[in-house]
C-alpha cells in the first residue's frame, strides 16, 4: 500500500512575529480578521477584547439572518461590517456620555476601553486638514 507524507503547516509556524499579521490584516475581510483575533484573544485570555468581538460577530450573524427578509448585508462586505461597527462604537459613545454624566467613571472607562477595540477594525479617518487638501486637488 503506498501512502506518502503531507506536511502539516500550522499558522503558528509560518508567522515570524507581529509583521506577519499586519500583512494578513491588510489582504483579509474586516469579519476574517475579527475571527482570527477571537483566536488570539482566547488563547491569550483577553476577557475584554474577547468580549467584543464575540459581539460584533454576533451582530454580524444578526444582520446577516435580517438580511434573508429583505435587507442587504453581506459578511465579505467591508462596507456592511465596517458600518455595523461604526454603530457599535456610535452606541458605546452615548454610554460613555451617559456614565460620565451619572458619576460612573469606571464603566466610563471600560467603554472606552471597548471603542479603542472596536476602532482597530476600521480603516484610518481622515483629518480635516487632509480632506480640505484633498479637495482642494
Amino acid at each position: 500500500m503506498f501512502c506518502r507524507t503531507v506536511p502539516r503547516w500550522s499558522l503558528s509556524a509560518a508567522r515570524p512575529g507581529a509583521r506577519w499579521l499586519a500583512d494578513l490584516a491588510s489582504t483579509v475581510s474586516i469579519s476574517a480578521r475579527l475571527k482570527l483575533d477571537l483566536k488570539e484573544a482566547m488563547k491569550a485570555k483577553e476577557k475584554t477584547k474577547l468580549s467584543v468581538i464575540k459581539g460584533v460577530l454576533s451582530d454580524i450573524l444578526y444582520a446577516e439572518k435580517n438580511a434573508m427578509t429583505g435587507a442587504s448585508f453581506s459578511r465579505d462586505s467591508d462596507t456592511d461590517v465596517a458600518t455595523l461597527i461604526q454603530r457599535a462604537i456610535k452606541q458605546r459613545n452615548e454610554s460613555v456620555q451617559s456614565y460620565t454624566a451619572g458619576g460612573r467613571e469606571d464603566l466610563a472607562k471600560a467603554e472606552e476601553a471597548e471603542i479603542g477595540i472596536l476602532s482597530a477594525y476600521l480603516p484610518r479617518q481622515l483629518t480635516t486638514e487632509e480632506i480640505e487638501t484633498h479637495v482642494a486637488q
